[in-house]
């Protein structure tokens, strides 16, 4: 079956879930139940729209508060600016372990890693 231009392939989408599990990997607290795309399909840039590093597995509250706030959305990863690519850019998901958000890299083959950390003279 074809996927809509809107839409993850099915892969991308299950891959996806199995990565948060079926909670919301902003949060950490509700249904995981919209696939975001971290880089909006409209956007140009490096890197696949339709891949795996550039997809989230949110709640509603979190997903509709990413659009309703990019600026938050962009400072938390949540949202990729234009010419960026979602598997080089961190982003911050929620530890269960760590209670905290952590800034973490999405890997195309569903891997998650912890990005480096940028210190600041």
């Amino acid at each position: 079956m074809k996927h809509r231009r809107s839409d993850f392939p099915p892969a991308v989408r299950k891959m996806v879930a199995a990565r948060s599990g079926g909670v919301c990997e902003l949060c950490g607290d509700e249904p995981a139940v919209h696939h975001h795309h971290r880089r909006l399909r409209h956007r140009a840039g490096p890197g696949d729209t339709h891949g795996v590093a550039n997809g989230l597995h949110m709640c509603t509250r979190c997903h509709d508060q990413a659009h309703r706030d990019p600026k938050y959305a962009t400072r938390m990863g949540v949202i990729v600016p234009s010419g960026f690519d979602p598997a080089t850019e961190p982003v911050f998901l929620w530890s269960m372990r760590l209670l905290a958000h952590v800034p973490l890299l999405l890997g195309d083959d569903g891997s998650v890693t912890p990005a480096p950390v940028q210190v600041v003279a």
